[in-house]
């Protein structure tokens, strides 16, 4: 049966997996996920697109930029683009369960940040902004989680200001359902011992795209492509858990050989990482 998007669901998901505010490496670590595979994971996704984000808009030097997060979670990304990546604008962050944002509203508060980040709840396929909005838009791991990649595309691009761009990382959905299938012995065996809190049914909606999927779903939102590449050549992280550590070190070893192959092997990587310019 094809699982259905449902925002009760999407927020109940939520309540039972993230209960209090943490950075990426601690929330991997409660899934299982050890560091240093965080740590290369991060580094090839969210630390790789982070320059794009924070770059200086050229047409607005002396105003502060304007970003968007679209699909924010409970929000450690934006923090990280302030303490680590320096940034110095505004980023608003949106997210369409009302936990997650209650979540990094408090965190937002507890550090005393509110004219750095502000923090709403709205769907990605209805943005509450005006067109012409924001100086840069991004969406991290969360197009899978949308139900309508193309509502999302047509509404990104309109909160965009001309000239400015979109920032797009996502699983592969052909890469992702290579790994579910070559693990599905191991996930039926850990449900055996460690079952699930969460039916099949009340899992969050996840539907990773191909390339192929995404080019049709960007089609006619005035978008230009600037860059596209595939990163990360690991097992999806919800899998890595499965393995004894000295295999996940191989596969980190393995993970940089491939990497230095370049193009003969980028078909492998796990996530797409996207760059668009609105025209």
């Amino acid at each position: 049966m094809k699982q259905k998007w449902d925002i009760e669901k999407l927020n109940n998901c939520y309540k039972q997996s993230v209960t209090e505010f943490a950075d990426g490496f601690t929330h991997a670590a409660n899934q299982g996920i050890p560091r240093f595979i965080e740590e290369y994971r991060i580094s090839r996704v969210k630390d790789a697109v982070a320059p794009w984000i924070i770059e200086k808009n050229i047409q607005a030097e002396n105003q502060k930029k304007k970003i968007l997060d679209i699909g924010c979670g409970h929000g450690w990304y934006p923090f990280r683009l302030i303490d680590k990546w320096n940034f110095d604008g505004h980023i608003t962050a949106v997210d369409a369960s009302e936990h997650n944002i209650k979540i990094f509203n408090e965190e937002i508060t507890r550090r005393n940040y509110q004219d750095k980040i502000s923090a709403n709840i709205a769907n990605a396929e209805a943005l509450p902004f005006p067109d012409s909005t924001f100086d840069t838009v991004y969406s991290t791991e969360s197009l899978e989680h949308i139900e309508s990649p193309a509502k999302f595309f047509r509404e990104a691009s309109r909160v965009l200001k001309p000239g400015g761009t979109l920032i797009i990382t996502t699983p592969s959905g052909p890469i992702h359902s290579f790994w579910k299938c070559l693990f599905w012995m191991p996930s039926k065996i850990k449900r055996i011992f460690k079952p699930s809190k969460q039916s099949p049914e009340d899992r969050i909606f996840d539907n990773p795209l191909s390339w192929r999927q995404i080019k049709s779903a960007a089609d006619g939102n005035n978008l230009e492509l600037i860059n596209y590449h595939k990163s990360v050549m690991l097992p999806h992280e919800s899998y890595i858990q499965f393995l004894p550590e000295f295999i996940q070190h191989l596969l980190i070893l393995r993970a940089h050989l491939f990497e230095k192959l370049g193009p003969l092997t980028q078909w492998t990587g796990l996530h797409h990482i996207i760059r668009y310019r609105k025209q």
